[in-house]
């Protein structure tokens, strides 16, 4: 569960401010000012104006629209002269579950062209109209999973990344392929996306967009996929809390939910199907 942040009149919270998932709901009456993102988020405009400019590219919200931006990505934001009020959340990528190679295309979308988030983010929004404190739990995990499962946002956008690499094609499916087998022999270890592209000497955003174009997948879902192969093996032996920390999964809750989500049954049913 995530708290919640009341900002009002010209105040601001940076990026650089928010290291964990977070949700922002400001009333501001004018900002302009260059920030730079730190974890993934959403930007909802719920009355007036907000103008993004982000690498270059400029979005302009109204009343209802929402813009999804990328880690690292630096962008400029400017707030009607009027009461403008907005709300943000943020994602860490661990909380998420891993949401390293998810890479927004920073499109603007329209809350009520999208139904199921339309319901979620305005549940979002009357509990923060009731409390307007950092009492009140969000559960954004859930939200988040719905952001990127929409058919409508295209979250996975690495085709318009510039391709800066000079291999000739052998030798890049050749680099690819190590980064594949560098996972297959250390699911024991807590690996991250950086990890793996690292390994190969290949850029993170690069590495991905080319994993994905070769195993139709991308590294970080292959190698949950993995774990969870490895898990079935380790549960003979082993308690479901004992797996997942093996395995580095954030805690047992996380583990289940993504062995559920695999095989449509809980571990401790699997588990008890062993016996």
């Amino acid at each position: 569960m995530v708290s919640i942040k009341h900002i009002c009149n010209d105040d601001y919270l940076t990026n650089s401010q928010i290291s964990k998932s977070y949700i922002v709901y400001s009333d501001l009456t004018k900002l302009s000012l260059h920030d730079k993102a730190k974890l993934h988020s959403l930007k909802l405009c719920l009355s007036q104006k907000e103008i993004y400019r982000i690498d270059g590219k400029e979005v302009s919200l109204k009343t209802g629209d929402f813009l999804l931006v990328n880690p690292n990505q630096k962008f400029e934001v400017i707030a009607d002269n009027k009461n403008t009020k907005g709300l943000c959340l943020f994602f860490d990528s661990e909380e998420m579950g891993g949401a390293d190679d998810f890479i927004f295309s920073n499109d603007k979308y329209e809350l009520e062209k999208e139904n199921n988030l339309k319901y979620r983010i305005n549940h979002v929004f009357e509990i923060i109209k009731d409390h307007k404190s950092d009492n009140s739990k969000i559960d954004l995990k859930s939200l988040f999973d719905d952001i990127i499962s929409s058919k409508k946002i295209e979250y996975y956008s690495t085709n318009k990344l510039p391709l800066s690499i000079s291999k000739n094609r052998a030798e890049i499916a050749n680099s690819v392929l190590k980064g594949k087998n560098f996972i297959d022999n250390n699911i024991y270890e807590k690996l991250s996306i950086d990890n793996i592209s690292d390994s190969v000497y290949i850029s993170k955003y690069y590495f991905i967009r080319l994993f994905k174009d070769l195993f139709g997948t991308t590294p970080y879902k292959y190698l949950v996929e993995k774990k969870l192969e490895e898990s079935k093996r380790l549960l003979i032996n082993n308690s479901i809390e004992e797996t997942a920390l093996r395995l580095h999964f954030t805690d047992r809750s996380a583990f289940s939910n993504k062995f559920h989500k695999q095989y449509g049954i809980r571990p401790s049913k699997y588990k008890s199907m062993l016996s």
